[in-house]
C-alpha cells in the first residue's frame, strides 16, 4: 500500500495544468515553447516530491 505522504506529489498538478494550457489548439508559438519550461518543472516536482515523500516515509516507518 502506497503511502499517505505519496499524496505530497498533488503539489505538481499546478505545473501540470500550465502544461496542457501550453499545448492547447490555439496556442501561441511563444506559449508552446515556454511549454517546454513547464514541461521540466512539471517532471522535476513531480520527481522530487514523489522521492521526497517516500524517502520520508522510510524515514518515519
Amino acid at each position: 500500500m502506497m503511502s499517505w505522504l505519496a499524496s505530497l506529489v498533488l503539489f505538481a498538478i499546478p505545473f501540470a495544468v500550465k502544461l496542457l494550457l501550453a499545448f492547447r489548439p490555439g496556442a501561441s508559438r511563444e506559449e508552446e515553447c515556454s511549454g517546454m519550461k513547464w514541461a521540466a518543472s512539471h517532471h522535476w516536482a513531480f520527481g522530487l516530491l514523489y522521492a521526497g515523500s517516500l524517502w520520508l516515509a522510510i524515514i518515519i516507518a
